[in-house]
């Protein structure tokens, strides 16, 4: 999915996964499972916490020895968690993952829902609802919204 700078979108998730397969005790939610390693890509966040970055394409070129594409690519992270709305960071390609380096003998999966919207779309749901609270008031009744979403 393309993002851009910020865009707010909202992560809602679920599961479980196992940080090494067979094993009960390294099974965690998406909030991940209480350590903190200096070797994961949020050090300051527990260790298999779905986490999300966002790509951002620098340049693209062939390796004159193999004939193989190369792409050279920066990216920004970001802690998702169970429940997050996050302000993307920079304009790119969004990835969901696991706040963990070595991921080989994992096993498991998170269910992630994604809420965005355009600031178009925000904004003409915000005049819509001022709209109809004026005409709900004209008539005696008062409207009260207590959440605007678009999805």
């Amino acid at each position: 999915m393309d993002v851009t700078v910020g865009q707010k979108i909202v992560f809602k998730a679920t599961g479980k996964i196992s940080l090494q397969k067979g094993n009960p005790q390294a099974e965690c939610g998406p909030e991940g499972y209480d350590l903190r390693t200096v070797r994961q890509p949020l050090p300051e966040k527990n260790l298999g916490a779905l986490i999300g970055k966002v790509v951002i394409s620098i340049s693209v070129f062939v390796d004159e020895k193999t004939g193989e594409e190369k792409k050279e690519e920066v990216a920004q992270v970001f802690f998702v968690g169970l429940e997050n709305q996050v302000e993307m960071p920079a304009k790119g390609r969004l990835f969901l993952g696991i706040n963990e380096n070595v991921s080989g003998d994992n096993a498991g999966e998170f269910q992630v829902t994604i809420i965005t919207a355009s600031e178009e779309d925000r904004q003409g749901l915000f005049r819509l609802v001022v709209f109809l609270e004026k005409s709900f008031h004209e008539l005696g009744i008062v409207l009260a919204v207590d959440e605007i979403r678009v999805g």
